[in-house]
C-alpha cells in the first residue's frame, strides 16, 4: 500500500500531522514511527532519508498488531503499542503505552487491526 489513504476507513479522518526524516531502510504507509515523544503512523511510503509525514491522530483506520497464537482482538479492547516492535497488541506489557481502541475484531493471523489512533496520548 503507498498512502494512508488505503488505510483509512469508510468516515475516518485524520487529525494533526507531523514531518519527520525518514530512517536507513524507509518506511511503509501505514507503519507506526517515532518521533521525539509522538508515534504517529506514515502517510505515504517513503524513501530512506526523505523527509516524511506522521498522522499522529485517525478516528478510523487500520493499525498494525501483532501476529500470534493467543493474539486476537475484539471490538472495544484497548490497543496497546510495544515500543520496541512498533505494533499493537490488546495486552499491555511493559513499556507499552496505550494508543486507541479497536473499532472491529481483527484474528491471531491479522496483520493489522480497525481502530482508532492516538499517537500523543
Amino acid at each position: 500500500m503507498s498512502e494512508l489513504a488505503d488505510f483509512l476507513r469508510d468516515g475516518g479522518n485524520t487529525g494533526p500531522r507531523i514531518r519527520f526524516t525518514v530512517a536507513t531502510g524507509g518506511i511503509n504507509a501505514g507503519e507506526v514511527v517515532k518521533i521525539t515523544d509522538v508515534y504517529a503512523l506514515a502517510y505515504r511510503t517513503y524513501a530512506a532519508a526523505a523527509v516524511g509525514v506522521g498522522v499522529v491522530e485517525s478516528d478510523n483506520c487500520m493499525i498494525p498488531k501483532s501476529v500470534g497464537t493467543g493474539l486476537t482482538i475484539s471490538a472495544g479492547d484497548k490497543l496497546y503499542l510495544n515500543t520496541s516492535t512498533l505494533v499493537v497488541s490488546k495486552t499491555q506489557g511493559t513499556g507499552d503505552l496505550e494508543k486507541g481502541y479497536a473499532l472491529e475484531a481483527a484474528t491471531a493471523t491479522a496483520t493489522h487491526v480497525q481502530g482508532v489512533w492516538r499517537g500523543d496520548k
